[in-house]
C-alpha cells in the first residue's frame, strides 16, 4: 500500500505542479454536465476530492499509470454504476451504503471513499470474500500527492500528447449491423463498405470476416465472428482518434453513449493512449469489460 501523507490543501493544488506538463500527460476533464450525470449514475454526490480531480483530469486519463500505484482508476461512467450496483446488491456484504468506488485493484476488489463532507477522506478497500470495508494507510488527497509526486520523476519519459492517439474497440455480443449503423448515422454518415472478405473458420467453427465502415471521412475496420449456436453474429469495430479534439468533443465518446443507450450486448475495449506507430492490432477475442 502507499503511504498516507497528511494533506489540509485542495485537490487543484496539489494538481498544480503538473501545469506546465499536462501536454505529456493523457486528461478529460468533466464538465459540470457530466459530473451531474455520474452523481445520478451511482445515485450519490460525489465527495469534493473526487469532484475536482476529475473537474481536473477526469475519466480518460494517464496520470495515474506510475509504478506501485494499487488503483486502477475508473475510466467510464459504467464502471461507477456497475461498483455501485454491486455494493448495494451486497457483494461486498453488509457495509456502507454511503461508500462511492473509484477504482479497482485489477482483481475484482474495490477502493471507495465515503460520499460526506469531508475534505480528504479515507480510502477503504471492499474485497469480495472479506464482508467489510477496510481502512487503507491512505486519504485521497495523499494517494493522489504520491502520484503526482511519481508522475513528475518520470515526466521526461513521456511521450508528447500529439505523438498518441485514443484507441478502442466496440465491441457488440449478438449485434446487429444495421442497429450499429443506424447508432453510427447519428454522429455522422456511416455506410458498410463492399462485401464480407472471409478471413478463416477455425477448428471450433467459428467464422471471421472483415469489411471496412465509412465513416464520415474515416475507414473503420469492422470483424465479424460468427457461430452456428450463436442466434447472432459478434462485431467488433476499431476506431482511433486524436487526443486534441479541436473542443468539438470526443466521437469516441458520443458512441459509447449512444451505444451503451440502444444496442443490448455492447462493451467497450479500452486501449487508451497509444502511439501512433503502435496497437495497430486490435484483438479478435470477444472479451468485453
Amino acid at each position: 500500500m502507499l503511504r498516507e501523507v497528511a494533506m489540509t490543501t485542495s485537490v487543484h493544488h496539489i494538481l498544480a505542479p503538473l501545469e506546465p506538463y499536462w501536454d505529456r500527460i493523457v486528461r478529460r476533464p468533466l464538465s459540470d454536465e457530466s459530473l451531474a450525470r455520474l452523481e445520478q449514475v451511482v445515485g450519490l454526490p460525489l465527495p469534493q476530492c473526487l469532484r475536482e480531480y476529475l473537474q481536473v483530469v477526469g475519466l480518460f486519463q494517464d496520470l495515474t499509470y506510475v509504478e506501485h500505484n494499487p488503483i486502477f482508476v475508473f475510466e467510464a461512467l459504467a464502471e461507477y454504476g456497475a461498483a455501485r450496483r454491486d455494493l448495494l446488491d451486497g457483494l461486498y456484504g453488509e457495509i456502507d451504503m454511503k461508500l462511492l468506488p473509484f477504482g479497482h485493484d485489477d482483481a475484482g476488489d474495490l477502493y471507495a471513499v465515503r460520499a460526506s463532507g469531508e475534505n480528504d477522506p479515507r480510502i477503504l478497500f471492499l474485497r469480495q470474500d472479506i464482508p467489510a470495508a477496510e481502512a487503507t494507510d491512505m486519504t485521497f488527497c495523499g494517494w493522489l500527492e504520491t502520484i503526482v509526486t511519481k508522475a513528475l520523476e518520470t515526466i521526461d519519459q513521456r511521450r508528447p500528447n500529439q505523438a498518441k492517439t485514443w484507441r478502442v474497440q466496440f465491441t457488440f455480443r449478438g449485434g446487429d449491423i444495421d442497429a450499429i449503423l443506424q447508432v453510427m448515422e447519428q454522429v455522422g454518415s456511416a455506410t458498410l463498405e463492399g462485401d464480407w472478405q472471409h478471413v478463416e473458420t477455425t477448428q471450433t467453427g467459428v467464422g471471421k470476416a472483415t469489411a471496412q465502415i465509412s465513416f464520415g471521412d474515416q475507414q473503420l475496420m469492422i470483424r465479424r465472428l460468427e457461430y452456428p449456436q450463436w442466434i447472432a453474429p459478434w462485431y467488433f469495430v476499431d476506431m482511433a482518434e486524436p487526443l486534441d479534439v479541436n473542443g468539438s468533443g470526443s466521437v469516441i465518446e458520443k458512441l459509447d453513449d449512444l451505444f451503451r443507450e440502444q444496442i443490448p450486448g455492447y462493451g467497450l475495449i479500452n486501449f487508451g493512449a497509444v502511439e501512433q506507430n503502435e496497437g495497430e492490432a486490435y484483438a479478435d477475442a470477444p472479451s468485453q469489460h
